[in-house]
C-alpha cells in the first residue's frame, strides 16, 4: 500500500479512488473492512478444500469457520465483445465456496468466500425458511418470528455466529480483538505471542507482503476467467 494512502487511512480521513471501473458516477472509497487476509484464500473447488480434513489447521480455514459473514456485491467493468471501449458494470459470477455449484454472487468481506443467497442451491437436508426469535410477542403471548431465506451464505456463516454471538446478552457485549494465528498443534506461550503479534504487526501494517499480493491476483486471475460467465 503506498505511504501516502497508509497515512491517510491512520488518520481517519476517508480516501476516495475516483473512477477505479472507468464509469464516472461510480468513485469508491477504501475501506480496511476486508482484513484479515492471507493472499491463499481458495477460489477454484473451494468447498472441497474446506471440506479436507488436512486443511483444518491453515489460516484460512480457521478463518471461514469463525466468520461470522458480512455480506456484499462485487462489482467490476466488464464490457461486452461488441462494444470493448463502452463501461458497463457487472456482478461477477463464481463457484460456491459452501456448495460447490456455479453463479455464486455474494462475496463475504471476512473470509473472502463467494455465495448463493438464496434457498435454490442448498442442500435437501436443509429447510428453505430459517424462524428468526428477535424478541416479538403476540398480544396473546406467543413468540412472533421472523422468517428469512436460508442460504448457502447463511448455512456457511451459522458456525462462526453461534460461537461469537453465542453467549452475548443485554448486559454482557462482545469485545473483540485480532490475535496472531497460531498453529492448533503450537506450544508458544502468551508472551511470546504477544510479541510476535507486535512484531508482526509493525511490520506489516497497512497490507499484505508482496508475496501475498502476487499470489492473490494471479490466483484470483485465474480463477475468474474460467468461472465468470458473460451475459451478451
Amino acid at each position: 500500500m503506498p505511504s501516502l494512502l497508509r497515512d491517510a487511512i491512520s488518520k481517519g480521513a476517508p480516501v476516495v479512488i475516483e473512477n477505479p471501473l472507468g464509469i464516472e458516477t461510480h468513485d469508491a472509497v477504501v475501506s480496511q473492512i476486508a482484513l484479515p487476509h492471507s493472499g491463499h484464500t481458495p477460489v477454484r473447488r473451494a468447498d472441497k478444500w474446506y471440506n479436507n480434513a488436512e486443511n483444518r489447521n491453515t489460516f484460512e480455514y480457521q478463518r471461514r469457520e469463525n466468520c461470522v459473514g458480512c455480506m456484499t456485491t462485487q462489482m467490476i467493468n466488464l464490457p461486452t465483445r461488441k462494444d470493448p471501449d463502452q463501461p458497463r458494470l457487472k456482478i461477477p459470477r463464481k463457484s460456491c465456496a459452501f456448495c460447490g455449484k456455479h453463479k455464486a454472487t455474494i462475496l463475504c468481506l471476512l473470509c473472502h468466500g463467494y455465495f448463493h443467497s438464496d434457498h435454490r442451491h442448498i442442500p435437501v437436508s436443509q429447510k428453505k425458511l430459517i424462524a428468526i426469535d428477535f424478541g416479538n410477542r403476540y398480544s396473546n403471548g406467543q413468540l412472533e418470528y421472523t422468517y428469512v431465506e436460508n442460504s448457502c451464505f447463511h448455512l456457511a456463516h451459522e458456525k462462526g455466529r453461534q460461537t461469537a454471538w453465542g453467549g452475548a446478552h443485554r448486559e454482557v457485549l462482545l469485545q473483540t480483538s485480532l490475535v496472531h494465528y497460531n498453529n492448533l498443534n503450537s506450544t508458544t506461550t502468551n508472551e511470546d505471542t504477544d510479541a510476535e503479534t507486535n512484531n508482526s504487526t509493525q511490520a506489516n501494517v497497512g497490507g499484505t507482503t508482496s508475496e501475498d499480493r502476487t499470489s492473490e491476483e494471479d490466483s484470483d486471475t485465474g480463477n475468474e476467467s474460467n468461472t465468470m460467465e458473460e451475459d451478451e
